[in-house]
């Protein structure tokens, strides 16, 4: 078996910036900037993921098809144009690096789950997420986006930011 020499590939440091219901805050920008140049990743990828929300039966029986499927794109590019917004600024913070980055679009019903598996994907050595910023009460009916990703994913891997 042959010995790994210093010339050896690394492997790729995939640092994952996942971009959510909220836009980072001046204050995580600052974090994420750190983050990045402590990890020193080779490659970047942020991902802006949707929640898609099913639509309640009620509603099919309702309207027609064709005002349903209108209305369903409506939702769908406002919720896109959102996501581009809230990822504006993490693109601007990144492009200051000469890393390599790359924004990937999401949808799904469940945003930890999307988190999880684009990290699986990509194989990402760090994510970089959002924590909770729902009040007690949500948090009680509907499990935290954060706490969900923390749950199953390495810890060392997960970098909160608020």
């Amino acid at each position: 078996m042959p010995l790994e020499t210093k010339n050896s590939e690394e492997k790729e440091r995939v640092l994952l910036i996942a971009s959510y219901r909220v836009k980072y805050g001046e204050s995580a920008l600052k974090k994420i900037k750190k983050v990045i140049l402590n990890t020193e990743p080779t490659k970047i990828i942020i991902t802006k993921i949707i929640k898609e929300e099913e639509i309640p039966q009620v509603v099919d029986a309702k309207v027609g098809i064709e005002e349903k499927n209108d209305f369903l794109e409506t939702v769908r590019e406002e919720k896109k144009q959102q996501a581009d917004e809230y990822a504006a600024e993490i693109i601007e913070l990144t492009e200051a690096f000469d890393i390599p980055t790359e924004v990937h679009l999401r949808r799904g019903k469940d945003i930890g789950n999307e988190i999880i598996d684009e990290f699986e994907k990509i194989d990402a050595r760090y994510v970089i997420i959002h924590p909770s910023h729902k009040g007690v009460l949500e948090r009680l009916m509907e499990s935290s986006t954060a706490k969900e990703v923390m749950e199953n994913l390495p810890d060392r891997r997960i970098i909160p930011v608020e």
